[in-house]
């Protein structure tokens, strides 16, 4: 999220006046090893500046079988970048006249939100992720499976859950990450522009900026997808369901580039959508200031396996996107650096996403790790693949499976009693006859 990017900003930006082909071309080696070692299975990356335009596209729409190659025109689930075209509709909405940003929700439609302190939900604070409401309901996988925790879950039950729950602080007072928010925001300007949002979204934003194969569905069939994947093991695309939203996207990557350039302002300034971008990208929590009072737009998206991230500097008027059918999110960190100067500082920022080399296992570590294990959450049985540690879990233990990421994981030796994972960032020590994970939880044979 836009939150932690700037952080990052901040900690290495330096001056400059341009990103140079130099520091795109200082990228490539990293996302090619990304594919080669099997972190990403395919990546569609690019960046603008001016007339200036650079793509960079590897791998494969699914891993390990004959499957298309990706292309400017794959289509990507981008997760949660999702968002930044539900708040950019309540700025269109706005100028129509339609509604405030401080109107509270019970203005525009019949639901009886919780309140705290007696004030009200409004939508400013379901754009600015200030509402109270919780991250996601907590009732979700009662109704829809894990790999797909979204489809099935009822707007009547939804909106029974949302009356009910109780706001973790005063609405506007605090800041807290919610899809729930954003879910629900979706509903209020579907309500407010007296249209389905999947049509609002294409009549208000997709159209008139040409994103013909951006959609909620599976886009044309001529155009490939990219299977999501979870390490290396594809997952279902999910069909976000009511949440559609908070990160029902899908888009590709030519698509995704005339997004950036509408929002670094290459269109009608005086059109509807033209003046709510301008508004959107003063307003919107996606959009800070770093150390050098540069202005950015930052924001993530993720589903169970896919990984998207979308940056524009609006002081220079340079932007970028990078979509990818896998579910670590580290991978996405390489587009922030070809957004910058080739120097220093930019080095510093590669080194630290320089990836961990592999070691081989002894016969005798294999052995002690193989076998049934107990722990925390569960039980779980290990056996060595390839030189790879894989962890198969109970597929009935939801809990043990939200922790996890998924009913099988696998883990790669740094060294003999450390492992890391291409899945997502946790790490596993083998210590004492245990094995230890990097959230403290531990299994024992």
């Amino acid at each position: 999220m836009f939150y932690i990017l700037l952080i990052l900003i901040a900690q290495f930006f330096s001056i400059q006046t341009h990103a140079s082909l130099q520091s795109f071309e200082n990228v490539k080696p990293y996302l090619q090893e990304r594919v080669a070692r099997g972190y990403m299975t395919g990546v569609a990356f690019g960046t603008s500046e001016g007339q200036t335009h650079h793509k960079l596209i590897y791998g494969d729409t699914d891993y390990g079988v004959s499957s298309p190659s990706i292309t400017e025109e794959t289509l990507f689930e981008i997760g949660s970048l999702t968002k930044t075209f539900t708040g950019l509709l309540l700025f269109i909405l706005g100028e129509e006249g339609k509604c405030d940003l401080d109107d509270p929700v019970i203005k525009h439609m019949s639901i009886k939100l919780p309140k705290k302190d007696g004030v009200d939900i409004t939508l400013r604070h379901l754009l600015m992720h200030t509402s109270g409401l919780p991250y996601f309901p907590e009732n979700l996988l009662r109704f829809s499976p894990f790999d797909n925790p979204y489809e099935n879950y009822p707007e009547a039950e939804w909106i029974r859950y949302l009356e009910r729950t109780e706001l973790a602080f005063t609405p506007g007072t605090k800041e807290q990450y919610s899809n729930n928010g954003s879910a629900l925001l979706g509903l209020v300007l579907s309500k407010i522009g007296d249209d389905s949002f999947e049509n609002l979204i294409k009549t208000k934003i997709l159209n008139p900026l040409n994103m013909a194969n951006t959609g909620f569905g599976t886009g044309p069939d001529s155009l490939p997808i990219a299977t999501p994947h979870f390490g290396d093991y594809p997952v279902p695309l999910w069909n976000m369901g009511i949440f559609k939203a908070s990160g029902g996207l899908r888009s590709t990557l030519s698509d995704m580039m005339k997004y950036v350039e509408a929002l670094m302002g290459n269109m009608d300034q005086k059109s509807i959508l033209g003046k709510a971008i301008q508004k959107c990208n003063i307003e919107a929590p996606w959009v800070g200031k770093d150390d050098f009072e540069h202005t950015w737009i930052s924001h993530t998206g993720a589903t169970a396996g896919s990984t998207a991230r979308m940056m524009v500097d609006l002081t220079h008027k340079r932007g970028g996107v990078i979509l990818t059918n896998n579910s670590l999110e580290k991978n996405t960190e390489l587009l922030y650096p070809a957004l910058i100067e080739a120097n220093a500082e930019q080095n510093k920022i590669l080194e630290g996403l320089v990836l961990v080399q592999e070691v081989a296992l002894n016969g005798d570590i294999i052995r002690d790790l193989s076998g049934h294990w107990k722990g925390d959450l569960g039980e779980m049985q290990v056996d060595m693949e390839n030189n790879t540690l894989r962890l198969i879990y109970d597929a009935d233990n939801i809990p043990l499976l939200i922790k996890t990421g998924g009913k099988v994981e696998k883990f790669y030796p740094k060294s003999t009693h450390e492992f890391f994972s291409k899945a997502t960032d946790r790490t596993v020590r083998y210590e004492s006859g245990k094995l230890i994970f990097s959230d403290g939880t531990s299994f024992e044979k």
